[in-house]
């Protein structure tokens, strides 16, 4: 019997929710890029250095800082914690609160799809079972 035997019979579905679990990894490297952006404004950059230096100096400090936090939840709140007073700052209030309120969303649909178990039904397409009472995704 194979592994995960509904992601073998419905492909396509299967893809689907591949690409939300990847997907989302793909977003917290791009926050620890964000962070990283904020880290090089906090610091004069030397007259020795051009501005991608400084700034791919910090966007790697960013990544190794943002990927030491255990816990998703966490990174995300640690991040935004950093990350709030800058984009105050420059007026961006608004758009921080509603793009680090998608990240978090995304972790929830995140969460719900990789901590389940998959069926298949040719009614119903690929479908889930959790373990909490909660609604069931289903992909079509």
């Amino acid at each position: 019997m194979p592994l995960m035997p509904a992601f073998r019979f419905r492909s396509k579905d299967s893809g689907v929710v591949g690409r939300l679990i990847a997907g989302y990894g793909e977003l917290e490297f791009l926050l620890s890029i964000c962070v990283g952006y904020v880290l090089a404004s906090q610091h004069d950059r030397p007259p020795s250095i051009t501005r991608a230096q400084h700034r791919t100096k910090y966007e790697s400090m960013g990544i190794k800082w943002l990927f030491k936090i255990r816990g998703e939840k966490k990174r995300i709140d640690e991040a935004s914690q950093l990350m709030r007073g800058l984009f105050t700052q420059v007026g961006m209030r608004s758009e921080f609160d509603e793009t680090m309120n998608a990240m978090r969303a995304c972790l929830k649909i995140r969460n719900l799809f990789a901590h389940c178990h998959w069926a298949r039904s040719k009614k119903r397409g690929l479908s889930s079972s959790f373990s909490k009472k909660q609604p069931s995704p289903r992909i079509r």
